[in-house]
């Protein structure tokens, strides 16, 4: 063996020292994705998953920073996503279809379904025997195609946190007041009472877990809202929602206490 060679093997062999005497290659974490999170109105009892997830880290588990904004109306949440000024929010699906009627390139999806009905259209359209949907989380579709997994995990932990809240309301509210010190806790509870046994708590979420979104009916709420608004075009509601972010079922169901 020549000098060359014996050298290159005491090279490589003190490398191999090295690398064992280090220890593991710890793998480079990558910063958290920043979410700016559009709520629909006040930060009030319909915060309170979106809180729950800040407070007990399931946002951060999932590698995500999410801001919560308070919002000042559904519509305008859909004008703030689709100017990119918010990467997701809660939103109405009435105004998402009034939105789309108007601008057929919006790039505002429906990835979630937070509200089975919406409280504002149920009295115009009971007697059409067509209940409209309500509250949805929506995306923009800039931030989605470039974050999918972010969008993912976004709805993963907020799934998570909805299940913490059915099983201990009394925290939610804790939790709630944590964030907004003046909320007046009995309010809030009548409201979290609400919308959790009224709009999240239904036939359809306990048959498919909450968030999933009925497209035949979603199509008849387009054609509803249309002949109602007299839209010049009716959108396709398979345009309207993404359904490639909802978690697997078991995350998405709903055991009450």
């Amino acid at each position: 063996m020549n000098f060359f060679m014996k050298t290159s093997r005491c090279v490589w062999m003190l490398a191999v020292i090295g690398v064992a005497l280090a220890g593991p290659v710890q793998a480079v974490q990558n910063p958290p994705v920043q979410i700016r999170f559009q709520m629909d109105w006040q930060l009030d009892a319909r915060a309170i998953p979106y809180f729950v997830a800040q407070k007990k880290g399931y946002f951060a588990h999932e590698g995500l920073e999410v801001t919560i904004r308070r919002g000042s109306g559904a519509s305008a949440t859909i004008t703030r996503l689709a100017a990119g000024n918010a990467d997701i929010g809660l939103g109405d699906m009435p105004s998402v279809i009034d939105f789309a009627a108007n601008d057929a390139a919006m790039p505002v999806r429906a990835v979630f379904l937070m509200y089975e009905t919406s409280q504002a259209a149920l009295t115009a359209y009971i007697d059409k025997g067509v209940l409209i949907h309500g509250n949805a989380i929506l995306v923009n579709t800039a931030f989605s195609t470039r974050h999918p997994e972010a969008v993912s995990g976004f709805l993963r932990a907020m799934s998570r946190a909805l299940k913490d809240v059915f099983a201990d309301r009394a925290e939610g509210i804790r939790i709630l007041k944590a964030y907004e010190p003046l909320a007046d806790a009995p309010v809030e509870m009548a409201r979290l009472d609400s919308f959790l046994d009224k709009q999240i708590d239904t036939v359809n979420s306990r048959d498919q877990g909450v968030g999933v979104i009925d497209m035949p009916r979603l199509q008849k709420n387009v054609d509803l809202l249309a002949a109602r608004l007299k839209f010049e075009t009716i959108p396709d509601a398979t345009t309207l929602v993404n359904m490639n972010f909802i978690p697997a079922r078991s995350a998405r169901q709903i055991t009450k206490n």
